[in-house]
């Protein structure tokens, strides 16, 4: 019998093949919300995370990431980069409604 991976595992997993980087970690949950997705209209329960990268590690403000994993992203590139809070532009989605709750 498989074992499911608990939502802090998910989000690294996802950070790990969506951004390439191995050196976060989870240090708290920011908020949940059930809202139907944008598009498709149907349920979803999203809950968001604050993380943290290594303060070892050699992590650049921009970079580009091929993705590898066996998803529906295999074979793409994203191009990620970290941004100053506040944010100069709002997230799709509303996705930067709980940046508030993070600490400085």
């Amino acid at each position: 019998m498989a074992l499911q991976e608990s939502l802090e595992e998910a989000v690294l997993r996802e950070v790990e093949e969506e951004c390439g980087l191995t050196c976060v970690r989870v240090l708290r949950p920011l908020a949940e919300e059930h809202t139907p997705h944008p598009i498709l209209l149907f349920p979803r329960h999203t809950t968001f995370f604050e993380l943290e990268v290594d303060g070892d590690a050699d992590v650049p403000d921009a970079w580009d990431h091929h993705v590898t994993g066996g998803g529906r992203d295999r074979g793409m590139t994203f191009h990620c980069r970290f941004e100053p809070l506040p944010l100069a532009f709002p997230l799709a989605d509303g996705q930067d409604a709980w940046l508030d709750r993070l600490e400085a």
